[in-house]
């Protein structure tokens, strides 16, 4: 008689823990691992090269000069720009951060008034840069 109340008490106790571990599994949080921001992406209009410049492509045609350029003159204070290459054309990245708050409508009414195209992303930080700013600190110390 005792033996039955025993196996019926040990059910109930396995049922319990399975029934935690899969609310636990089923309702967990996704962890973050980094907080993500914000990016107006700008894209580098195509200047076209003169016609007696036969058509060379300089590397400054590859570079964001004229993102960059408004930029800067904007106030930006943290930004990067990319070079062009394979199918991926020439772009600065203005990231939407507390030093750039004072620039960011500039940027804006720049972008439109300029007629330069734009898309907004949100993205991790890149780890390479993490690992700077981390041996930076460490050079400090």
């Amino acid at each position: 008689m005792r033996r039955v109340k025993l196996v019926w008490f040990a059910l109930g106790a396995g049922a319990a823990a399975c029934a935690f571990v899969a609310s636990n599994w089923f309702f967990r949080s996704t962890p973050v691992d980094q907080a993500q921001t914000a990016y107006i992406v700008l894209a580098e209009p195509i200047s076209e090269a003169p016609p007696d410049d036969d058509h060379v492509v300089k590397d400054t045609d590859s570079i964001a000069n004229t993102t960059g350029q408004l930029l800067r003159d904007c106030g930006s204070r943290v930004f990067e720009t990319t070079f062009l290459y394979d199918d991926h054309g020439a772009t600065a990245d203005f990231p939407i951060i507390p030093e750039n708050f004072g620039s960011l409508e500039c940027v804006i009414n720049a972008v439109r008034d300029q007629d330069i195209g734009f898309e907004v992303e949100v993205r991790s930080p890149p780890k390479a840069a993490d690992e700077m700013r981390s041996a930076s600190n460490a050079q400090k110390n």
